[in-house]
């Protein structure tokens, strides 16, 4: 079932190397925390709440928008 399968992560692991990265190293990047940041903030401005990631996937990956407004 499509629901049930595996999603790519983004960056795809195996580009990591490509950027002088690995998984840890990019999990720990100053540049992917200032990343989810951002995006968190954008999130928490349009609805006046803080993200919840459970509630955003409740209809599965598929239903997500496929990319934030330009703030």
């Amino acid at each position: 079932m499509p629901e049930q399968r595996d999603k790519t992560p983004m960056p795809p692991e195996s580009l990591l190397p490509a950027f002088a990265s690995d998984i840890a190293g990019w999990r720990a990047s100053p540049v992917r925390a200032a990343l989810l940041a951002q995006v968190g903030d954008w999130l928490h401005n349009e609805s006046g709440h803080p993200p919840n990631l459970k509630q955003l996937l409740a209809d599965g990956y598929e239903a997500l928008r496929p990319c934030l407004p330009q703030p």
